[in-house]
């Protein structure tokens, strides 16, 4: 079985939200402050997250990812 928050480098997709509860279409790369976690979100979650300032947006580099 596949992670829920698997990405498809090829595609560019993500199957769903890493936002407690939310099952919408991710957008965006977060890197949550304090426990040192990555996850992909939708936009809703990604704005709630940054405008309370716990977490800081990546740029998806796909050389590296």
């Amino acid at each position: 079985m596949q992670d829920p928050y698997y990405h498809d480098k090829e595609s560019q997709r993500y199957k769903t939200c890493a936002g407690s509860g939310c099952l919408n279409k991710p957008t965006s790369k977060l890197k949550i402050k304090y426990i040192n976690k990555n996850g992909f979100f939708c936009e809703k979650c990604s704005n709630d997250l940054l405008q309370s300032n716990l977490a800081e947006r990546i740029i998806i580099d796909d050389i590296n990812e």
